[in-house]
């Protein structure tokens, strides 16, 4: 497999102010949208990954949105080389602002409905992004244009060719936690071209000693390198260039349902996520 090539860095963010009656957040369930969503072609791969970060105050289910922020990572991936960008705004997009014609780039995301115009120069070729989300069949349809064409795309999370057996590793893993340690869940998948992705979950919450309220602070899409997969294990690396890096080597018990292993970190830190997780079971078939 070539080494990947990173190209142009764009980014999206939504952040917003904090209300006496909370902030107007763009989704208020990251965990659906959080992580890779990919369609194939005979181009290659196109895909989008959300990282979402949520703060809120109060008890789940009740809570109070305080602010959120959002990157889309856009990616090409052929032939094992991939190029890629983030993609940028602060706002929630209103439902007028999707007539916007503008020369320049943009980006309008409103947690359903996610329109990208790209003109700049780079690598990345100049394209237009318009596609909705569904929550109840898991993924988004609409309109991928480039280079003067337009195609009707669906993209989903990754999965392999039918009738190729995916690696034993991919599937979603629930993070047992000892004390201290970030509660959360794992997922891995495995694209059409045998690329393995990974993404990780986390949700931490605090009462405040003074006036008695529940703070969480929420992380979905939490980008994770594959460095390696193969019978004698697996290993991941955190890819946030602002934190000091941290490795997970594991292994797979003999029923491959219990993932163990352990989170070593340089420069004196490592991810406070768990060393074991159980794989969770698969969704029941319609």
């Amino acid at each position: 497999m070539r080494p990947l090539r990173s190209t142009c860095v764009f980014s999206i963010s939504l952040l917003f102010s904090v209300a006496q009656s909370g902030a107007q957040v763009a989704t208020e369930h990251p965990e659906l949208i959080g992580g890779p969503w990919e369609v194939a072609s005979a181009s290659g791969i196109d895909g989008i990954f959300f990282e979402i970060e949520t703060s809120s105050s109060g008890p789940t289910g009740r809570e109070q949105f305080d602010w959120q922020t959002m990157n889309i990572r856009v990616y090409h991936r052929e032939g094992g080389t991939e190029t890629w960008g983030y993609l940028g705004t602060k706002d929630k997009a209103s439902p007028q602002s999707y007539g916007m014609q503008d020369g320049h780039s943009f980006t309008l995301f409103d947690g359903e409905r996610l329109r990208i115009h790209f003109t700049d120069n780079t690598d990345i070729k100049h394209f237009d992004l318009d596609i909705t989300f569904s929550a109840a069949f898991e993924k988004w349809t609409g309109i991928w244009s480039r280079s003067g064409q337009s195609f009707n795309v669906v993209l989903k999370r990754p999965a392999p060719n039918p009738g190729v057996t995916p690696s034993v590793f991919v599937g979603d893993w629930i993070g047992e936690s000892p004390p201290h340690f970030l509660p959360g869940s794992l997922h891995i998948r495995q694209s059409r071209d045998g690329m393995l992705c990974a993404w990780w979950n986390h949700t931490t919450s605090a009462i405040d000693p003074k006036s008695v309220s529940i703070h969480n602070n929420q992380s979905n899409g939490v980008s994770l390198k594959v460095s390696s997969a193969t019978d004698a294990g697996l290993v991941l690396d955190t890819t946030n260039a602002m934190g000091p890096p941290s490795q997970f080597r594991g292994t797979l018990s003999e029923d491959h349902q219990v993932l163990t292993g352990s989170w070593e970190g340089t420069g004196g830190g490592r991810l406070s996520a768990p060393d074991r997780f159980r794989r969770a079971p698969s969704p029941a078939a319609p």
